[in-house]
């Protein structure tokens, strides 16, 4: 199945480069910003067999949930070529999950607000730096 990939403003911190994959045969469509966690997804509704739910009009039925989670994270296991990408919503409880895989990660880096700023965290390294409004990958910016 395709996709196509965007960056858009988040609407929760007005990060400018939240990730949006849109696919175009389902019209599912799933929201991720990588400063402040959150999350919107748009899916089809299925049953249990997985097919999809039409309504009495012979329309698909879409489902949609948000989520506002306390920030973002991004996790690469020793070995691993992926990195996975998240949110939590307990920092004492993700930071407790991280310590008992410590040995099995390669780089571990998450995001957190303090006084109206982001920042991300290097859990490896232990340092902690402002979270930029915008990478720079789109268009051309510095």
């Amino acid at each position: 199945m395709g996709s196509v990939l965007d960056f858009v403003e988040c609407p929760r911190c007005k990060f400018e480069e939240a990730m949006l994959d849109c696919f175009y045969k389902t019209g599912e469509e799933y929201l991720f910003c990588e400063r402040c966690g959150f999350t919107h997804k748009t899916e089809l509704v299925r049953n249990k067999n997985g097919d999809i739910i039409f309504d009495k009009d012979k329309r698909v039925k879409f489902t949609e949930k948000t989520e506002n989670p306390t920030g973002a994270f991004a996790i690469q296991m020793k070995g691993a070529i992926a990195t996975t990408v998240g949110n939590y919503s307990i920092k004492k409880q993700f930071l407790d999950d991280l310590k008992k895989q410590f040995s099995k990660i390669k780089s571990a880096t998450y995001t957190e607000r303090s006084n109206g700023i982001w920042y991300q965290v290097d859990f490896i390294k232990k340092t902690r730096k402002k979270h930029p409004n915008s990478r720079g990958v789109m268009f051309g910016k510095k």
